[in-house]
């Protein structure tokens, strides 16, 4: 069932693009701001992250075990919640437009293609813009999808709950944690964690859709600049992705290697579908 909940995600990821303010979880700002109220400014952050984090996994996680009495609704009601992790935006549709916009060669709307896409601003020049999107592709939104899913197949509901709220945190943290520097670290660590796995499982996938050695060799580079694990574990999954492929430093990316890059994270999400499958499967026998 754990498969099947996956499968009907993705496809109503594709069925229903929609409901862009239930996923972006727009209700957890107000629920984050009331729940940092307990204790003194500046103290309390792990009575906070279990807050944040751990008690709303818990309750969505209770709560579907009680509200699905019998199989078949509890996968309905993973595959539902699986559904609102997700990203808000389908990725697939995203990465067509920007193809799309590249070549009716309006420069304006590749550039607003491409922040769509990035989710920030695009770098300036085609080529910078291009490069920029097939890193993006290959450890973005992928890693985010493959980290949600991992934890949901490794711990249920209730672990891929714990991740999305992880990552909400995260990328919020700049308004939603200000002044709170203790709980920001304890968040950017877990969000280190929590994509450590995932982010290797990408590289070994990379590797065997692609160009195995390159891809693997690129776990033996230097790490990130940036300072956190989990913007090295994106740029791992970055170098590994480009590795795959044949990309290098001296690459001149165009669209044909946009396209490429898509069609090889394509290739590898599938194989990550077969290999839970067979998971699955082995766990039947």
């Amino acid at each position: 069932m754990t498969l099947i909940a996956i499968l009907l995600s993705l496809w109503a990821d594709r069925r229903f693009p929609d409901y862009v303010d239930l996923r972006q979880f727009s209700l957890f700002g107000l629920y984050a701001r009331i729940a940092m109220r307990f204790g003194a400014p500046g103290s309390g952050s792990w009575l906070h992250y279990v807050l944040l984090t751990a008690l709303p996994a818990c309750v969505v996680m209770i709560v579907i075990n009680i509200i699905g009495f019998f199989p078949p609704l509890d996968m309905l009601l993973w595959a539902l919640a699986l559904y609102l992790c997700l990203p808000s935006e389908p990725l697939g549709p995203r990465v067509e437009a920007y193809l799309q916009a590249i070549r009716s060669g309006s420069e304006e709307q590749a550039a607003q293609r491409a922040e769509a896409l990035l989710e920030s601003p695009a770098p300036t020049g085609d080529r910078a813009r291009d490069e920029a999107v097939i890193r993006h592709l290959f450890s973005g939104t992928t890693l985010h999808v493959v980290s949600l899913f991992t934890w949901f197949f490794l711990l249920g509901i209730g672990g891929a709950f714990f991740y999305r709220l992880n990552w909400q945190l995260y990328h919020a943290r700049a308004s939603l944690l200000a002044n709170r520097p203790a709980l920001t670290r304890q968040v950017v660590y877990a969000m280190g964690l929590l994509s450590w796995v995932p982010a290797r499982l990408l590289v070994l996938t990379y590797a065997v859709v692609g160009k195995f050695a390159p891809a693997m060799a690129a776990r033996q580079q230097g790490e990130a600049a940036a300072g956190d694990r989990h913007t090295a574990n994106h740029a791992l999954a970055a170098r590994s992705g480009l590795a795959s492929v044949g990309f290098g430093a001296d690459t001149l990316f165009d669209d044909e290697h946009v396209e490429a890059a898509w069609k090889r994270v394509v290739r590898a999400a599938r194989a990550l579908l077969v290999l839970a499958a067979l998971i699955t499967l082995y766990g039947w026998l």
